[in-house]
């Protein structure tokens, strides 16, 4: 068998619930992750933002290539250090990255009524 030479990956930057000061954080970290996978020479095959452009709970892409070696050192826990609700409230958010095979492709079947 032999292995996949262009294989397909999902690169996730998530804040999940988190509130508008990590969510717009996550929007400028997945351009910046977008702009290193291109950099790097991956194919950006999709892109699909959970929520708010500006300030989205997630963004995912589906690249193709060498996505491990090329962005391996983006995977993790990325922190955010952001006092702009005042002295005592919380400063410190965290976003994640994450990199995993992409799902095959779906087909998109046509179903015709029986008789």
């Amino acid at each position: 068998m032999s292995a996949n030479p262009n294989p397909r990956w999902s690169l996730i930057v998530s804040a999940g619930d988190g509130p508008q000061e990590v969510r717009a954080f996550v929007a400028k970290l997945a351009e910046v992750v977008a702009e290193a996978a291109q950099t790097a020479g991956l194919t950006l095959l999709n892109t699909r933002i959970e929520g708010d452009p500006t300030r989205p709970r997630s963004v995912t892409f589906t690249l193709a290539g060498d996505a491990p070696t090329a962005l391996g050192g983006w995977c993790g826990t990325h922190l955010l250090i952001h006092s702009a609700r005042g002295p005592r409230a919380r400063r410190r958010w965290f976003a994640g990255v994450s990199l995993s095979p992409a799902p095959p492709p779906t087909r998109r079947r046509s179903f015709a009524p029986r008789r």
